[in-house]
């Protein structure tokens, strides 16, 4: 992407600059043999024009770059914190639910305790974690029906 950027912003660059220039020699030239000017003074002042217009031009020519071929393109860092969060809440929700286990086999005195989510990809109601006994039940199985009747009525 930065690659791809930089030659973008490079040739949006190449046309500013084949632009000025034309700007230099042909406005230079016309003015000279029209209006009857000094080539100094008409070099002057088209240097003058730009230098003043350069930078404002190069910004606006970036951002019709960057909207042109950037806009569906979504900043890095606002994912990276995104996915920084998700990170966070999964792990402290994987916490949670060890401290629920441990808690719930203290007090009910219970040697196994599973937690079982609903995995989307595979569509069934799985284990929470891996290193559990493997636990699966799936869409046809009366334990699935019955959790998905509860989370419809929550």
């Amino acid at each position: 992407m930065v690659i791809r950027k930089s030659v973008a912003n490079f040739f949006s660059l190449i046309i500013i600059l084949s632009f000025y220039l034309y700007l230099l020699f042909f406005v230079q030239k016309y003015l000279v043999e029209k209006y009857h000017w000094d080539e100094q003074t008409s070099l002057i002042i088209l240097v003058l024009v730009i230098v003043l217009t350069i930078e404002p031009l190069r910004r606006f020519l970036f951002t019709i770059v960057d909207k042109v071929f950037y806009s569906n393109q979504k900043n890095t860092r606002e994912e990276a914190g995104k996915f920084k969060i998700i990170f966070s809440s999964s792990l402290q929700f994987g916490q949670l639910i060890k401290k629920v286990k441990s808690e719930l086999g203290s007090f009910l005195v219970v040697n196994n305790i599973q937690f079982v989510w609903h995995n989307k990809q595979s569509g069934n109601l799985e284990n929470y974690f891996q290193d559990d006994k493997k636990i699966t039940f799936g869409p046809t199985d009366h334990c699935f029906i019955i959790c998905k009747s509860i989370r419809s009525h929550l």
